[in-house]
């Protein structure tokens, strides 16, 4: 499902993964949640799956995985702690 990340009827933290050079806007919607640590959850699942089925690394940093805040647009960093 392809979706410009604001606008959206979805959840406010949202998982995406770019296709086009605006990294905000030019993204397919891969889950959306309600809770910040729920998108990372979401994240972190995605990519040890694809970890675990034999994926380079280098093959899964290219799928851009982001989570985004669709009040905002903003791209969201995991906290470290």
């Amino acid at each position: 499902m392809s979706s410009t990340v604001t606008n959206t009827p979805l959840g406010q933290f949202l998982v995406v993964q770019p296709y086009g050079p605006d990294l905000l806007r030019e993204v397919t919607v891969l889950s959306d949640h309600a809770k910040r640590s729920a998108a990372f959850a979401a994240v972190d699942a995605i990519v040890l799956a694809a970890h675990r089925t034999g994926t380079p690394l280098a093959s899964i940093e290219k799928l851009g995985l982001t989570v985004v805040d669709s009040r905002t647009g903003e791209a969201l960093m995991k906290d470290s702690h």
